[in-house]
């Protein structure tokens, strides 16, 4: 434990990253316990589910194990800009979709994003922003044929 409290490395960052991938996997099992699993060659829908899980709980049991045997780092402060920026991410693309269009929903999703690490200018985000519209139009829109609206209704 490299002269660490038992008590002070199951408190580590490190350590509570893995305890919160666990609880992440054994939350996305849970759920996905009444999906049928079918086999290896026939999948059903709660196959993919489990096996993420059980992966993310062993990525979560590894990062636990090395917390506790190395040193798992101090707490540092709580970086709240990002983790309210990424989730107004997700929740703009999610609600915006079929109102703003794939297009407006992607670029405001992909700058918000950009901005929470602090590290990307306004201006990287927005070029960023506009490659990311073009390939998601490309690919979803004209490669795959899907039936979203690049400009949505609340702007047209």
């Amino acid at each position: 434990m490299n002269g660490k409290s038992p008590l002070k490395a199951l408190l580590s960052q490190d350590a509570l990253s893995g305890f919160m991938f666990m609880a992440f996997a054994g939350g996305f099992a849970w759920l996905a316990q009444d999906l049928s699993l079918g086999t290896a060659l026939r999948m059903g829908a709660g196959y993919f589910p489990l096996i993420l899980s059980a992966l993310l709980g062993l990525i979560g049991l590894f990062i636990l194990v090395r917390a506790l045997l190395g040193d798992g780092g101090e707490m540092t402060p709580f970086a709240w800009r990002g983790l309210l920026l990424v989730v107004a991410s997700v929740l703009v693309f999610g609600f915006g979709l079929s109102g703003l269009g794939l297009g407006p929903c992607v670029a405001i999703a992909t700058v918000l994003a950009t901005m929470a690490s602090g590290q990307v200018s306004l201006r990287m985000a927005v070029v960023l922003a506009v490659v990311l519209v073009i390939f998601t139009w490309a690919v979803f829109i004209l490669g795959l044929g899907l039936p979203i609206a690049l400009i949505g209704t609340w702007l047209s």
